[in-house]
């Protein structure tokens, strides 16, 4: 983290903290594998942590002989006014050729730490995949937690992860830009594409079951209160059925209009977070949908 460089360029970002307007320098950040290191050194694994910093992917793989598990970390960053030039991460491909090297050998996680949507050309090598939105000081630390379990990830993905740039909207480079896209921006601009991860992904040492759906109008009695004044409400109960981890589930509603409406496929129309469930603990949850939630804007209006 090279806080001096930040000071003296307003645009300059880092893997802890964008550039720009917008940023919060992070000072004395934890790196990946102070964080690790220090989680090892604090629990009864008797794990030792070390380094290989290089970008040589035989120095790389030799370094690794005596592991039980390979971690690659790897990361990108970003600042306002610029579009960035590409969706990879700082040396793609060192990381790409290193997972396919050790893929038959060891384990191998992915580690990234991004601003936003990247490419992944090596998940298909690795067993695990973690990332995070440039984190700030404690990033070590957060990726340690999860990494040891004494964090449960609960995190749904707010963006699609590509396979390709080619799959994106890219950015028109011309005075003058048609888009043509219309309203296939976002998650509906990935509609009938295979992605690496989609929009709302997102994984727990945790599992949960999804039953009891049901769908009442918002004035039916006996519905919770944050029903009041919906139109329908949509209600499901989650059950951690997972036997060891305590976990959180952020359910999402998405709605699906007919054709001849000429929207998107799937339309994000709730989340829900759900509190800390126990093994074989369930919550009930509820998606109020108000007039404006089953609306589209037209020539006319809603």
């Amino acid at each position: 983290q090279d806080v001096q460089r930040q000071l003296s360029d307003w645009m300059a970002g880092s893997y802890y903290n964008i550039g720009g307007s917008g940023r919060v320098i992070a000072g004395d950040v934890v790196t990946i594998f102070a964080g690790v290191k220090a989680k090892c050194s604090e629990t009864d694994a008797k794990c030792t942590a070390t380094l290989y910093s290089g970008t040589n992917v035989s120095a790389a793989v030799q370094a690794s002989e005596n592991a039980d598990v390979v971690f690659i970390c790897g990361g990108a960053t970003s600042t306002e006014g610029r579009d960035r030039t590409s969706l990879s991460v700082d040396d793609e491909a060192f990381l790409t050729e290193v997972a396919a090297a050790l893929k038959t050998k060891l384990p191998v996680v992915a580690l990234t730490m991004i601003p936003a949507q990247t490419l992944m050309p090596w998940i298909d090598n690795v067993e695990a995949a973690l990332s995070v939105f440039l984190a700030g000081s404690y990033t070590g630390d957060a990726f340690a937690a999860a990494i040891f379990g004494c964090s449960n990830p609960s995190a749904k993905l707010p963006i699609t992860i590509p396979k390709t740039e080619e799959d994106t909207i890219l950015p028109c480079q011309e005075v003058e830009c048609e888009y043509s896209e219309k309203l296939k921006v976002g998650l509906a601009a990935y509609e009938g594409k295979s992605v690496t991860f989609p929009f709302g992904h997102g994984l727990s040492y945790a599992t949960f079951q999804y039953s009891s759906l049901h769908v009442s109008k918002g004035c039916s009695p006996g519905l919770p209160k944050v029903c009041s004044g919906s139109v329908l409400c949509v209600l499901a109960t989650i059950k951690n059925t997972g036997l060891v981890y305590s976990g959180v589930e952020v359910a999402q509603l998405y709605l699906t209009y007919p054709e001849s409406a000429g929207e998107p496929a799937k339309l994000l129309r709730g989340f829900v977070r759900t509190g800390d469930l126990k093994p074989d603990g369930h919550e009930e949850v509820a998606f109020p949908l108000f007039e404006r939630d089953v609306s589209i804007y037209g020539p006319s209006g809603w």
